[in-house]
């Protein structure tokens, strides 16, 4: 592992860059008739956000491959396709699918590894972070609130024989006896330190529910929004945001097992109506022709200079292209 520092971003409080390589093994291939060559293409491209700089080219943006990236393409390609069998024609994807949870945990050592080494570089030139508060309530205040019911809250909120109502009646009327047993401050404040303390005991005895549904919209009301593709041989595509520090894999696995449940829900109901692909296209499906006109007939219909193309176009509602 290499740690570099001091070399991006001068100016700023923090920065580190980690350089790593990825690598996934699970293949699975398709052979073509007539195809007697090995469909390998390898496109490297130095990226320059990945290193976190703007390029340098007159439009400030990432442009096309340099002669080094082709080089570079070509050694790993060369690299590549004495390890396919004499004769290999098939179709090759490298995609984690049958073990996806199994390569989930490789990273997570993996990351522990950079994890571990980012801790003894802050060990030895790291900086005191700023302290930072994110409480709006006086200190010593959010303190006694907290001896008075974090106790009461404990067991009220461990008691399985309490249903809804109960609870929230035995929350609230610990409620009122720490607004009683405080009389030198604002009733209000104090009101809204237990509320956000009853918040943050509740939040960790809530067990999580994944719930799936087959809405496009973004998903703002939980701690995740997993979105999943995929067919009936597995998944095809996949895209997570999370609102909490992480999940656990015992979270990830139900994603998984709930998702690929839905997904086999939906296709059964698609195969009620049609079970395979149509052979041909339905009447109603939108149609596209191209006309090519010849080079000496344009200038009879367009005139000079193309003025009567946007006049075509209104009229017949064709799109007049070069």
């Amino acid at each position: 592992m290499s740690l570099l520092h001091g070399a991006i971003l001068k100016a700023a409080c923090a920065q580190r860059l980690v350089l790593s390589t990825c690598v996934f093994r699970a293949s699975t291939s398709e052979s073509y008739p007539g195809q007697d060559f090995v469909p390998l293409l390898v496109d490297f491209k130095q990226s320059a956000a990945a290193v976190g700089k703007i390029p340098t080219n007159y439009l400030r943006r990432e442009l096309g491959q340099t002669d080094a990236d082709i080089l570079a393409s070509r050694v790993i390609d060369r690299s590549l396709r004495p390890l396919f069998p004499p004769g290999w024609t098939n179709e090759t994807q490298q995609v984690p699918t049958e073990k996806l949870e199994e390569a989930i945990d490789v990273g997570l050592d993996a990351v522990g590894e950079i994890l571990t080494a980012m801790d003894e570089l802050r060990a030895q030139a790291g900086k005191e972070k700023a302290e930072f508060s994110l409480s709006k309530f006086p200190q010593d205040l959010e303190d006694e609130v907290r001896a008075l019911c974090e106790e009461r809250l404990y067991y009220i909120l461990s008691d399985p024989t309490h249903d809804k109502v109960s609870r929230d009646n035995a929350i609230k009327e610990v409620g009122c006896d720490v607004v009683e047993s405080i009389k030198d401050c604002d009733p209000s404040m104090v009101q809204a330190i237990f509320r956000h303390l009853t918040k943050k005991a509740l939040r960790s005895k809530r067990p999580h529910k994944v719930l799936t549904d087959i809405s496009g919209i973004e998903d703002y009301a939980g701690d995740m929004d997993f979105k999943i593709a995929g067919s009936s041989q597995g998944f095809t595509a996949m895209q997570l945001d999370v609102k909490i520090p992480g999940l656990t894999r015992q979270q990830l696995t139900e994603a998984f097992t709930s998702g690929k449940a839905g997904i086999d829900h939906v296709l059964d109901k698609m195969a009620v109506m049609i079970d395979r692909p149509r052979e041909g296209f339905k009447p109603t499906v939108p149609v596209i022709e191209s006309m090519r006109l010849d080079a000496y007939k344009r200038q009879a219909l367009f005139r000079a200079g193309g003025m009567h193309a946007k006049t075509i176009e209104a009229e017949t509602g064709v799109k007049v292209v070069e």
